[in-house]
């Protein structure tokens, strides 16, 4: 495949979880006779984190770019975007729990359907534990909220793995405002909003149960509804003043 991936990486002090993903990766890229780069962006870990990320990819072919302060992972991922030089860009979120073997994938899809950008859509196998099931019925509800508010269709917007076609998704950057979470949804829905392909691929997801998970479903739901809130009224404040007098 002669068509490049630039794949991004973003650490908040997510040491060692950054190297063992960033092995993992590079490895599959490497079977795969995929032509790409390594974008790690660090957005704003403590000192001692970003010296370790400093002294790892000395010795590994990847760019790293640190950051003074904490953003948010959207603008991390807009800053390996930006300095990326493949013609597809994609990211996956560090902790893989999200199969690596996704990347490779939607950027086939991409490729093969003319896609400007290409997403996973999470498949979870049944569970019993109740967590589990809190997590999936939340995800199924706010996934309609998504659709029905932002008109996006029934696409996992929240998805940590996406490949995008480079050129079209910087201009799509120019008018996002999100720079945390709510960024995965806003830019899908600003790149429908002009009309470029979006393709979800379904990718079958096990939950990770060697750790902690940081979602809090009732404070996150409630977190994303406010901000799918705050964008319909920004969208449909800026469709009043673009009216013709």
């Amino acid at each position: 495949m002669t068509t490049g991936l630039s794949i991004i990486l973003t650490c908040y002090n997510e040491v060692p979880v950054i190297f063992e993903s960033y092995l993992t990766l590079s490895a599959l890229m490497k079977v795969a006779g995929i032509n790409h780069e390594f974008i790690v962006v660090d957005d704003g870990s403590d000192a001692q984190v970003q010296k370790q990320l400093e002294e790892f990819f000395r010795g590994h072919p990847a760019r790293v770019i640190l950051s003074e302060r904490n953003a948010g992972r959207g603008a991390a991922v807009m800053k390996g975007i930006r300095a990326a030089t493949q013609d597809y860009v994609g990211f996956i979120d560090t902790d893989l729990e999200i199969p690596a073997h996704s990347l490779p994938v939607l950027l086939y899809a991409a490729v093969d359907h003319d896609a400007d950008m290409a997403i996973a859509g999470r498949v979870y196998p049944m569970t019993l534990r109740l967590r589990d099931m809190i997590r999936t019925l939340g995800s199924i509800f706010l996934k309609w909220v998504t659709s029905v508010m932002l008109d996006v269709g029934r696409l996992d917007t929240e998805t940590g793995a996406k490949v995008f076609r480079r050129r079209a998704i910087l201009h799509v950057l120019e008018t996002v405002s999100s720079e945390r979470w709510f960024w995965d949804t806003e830019i899908i829905a600003e790149a429908i909003k002009r009309s470029q392909r979006v393709i979800e691929v379904p990718i079958v997801v096990m939950r990770r149960t060697d750790k902690g998970s940081t979602v809090r479903p009732v404070r996150d739901g409630l977190r994303h509804l406010r901000s799918i809130l705050a964008y319909r009224r920004g969208r449909i404040s800026m469709m009043h003043q673009e009216k013709p007098l």
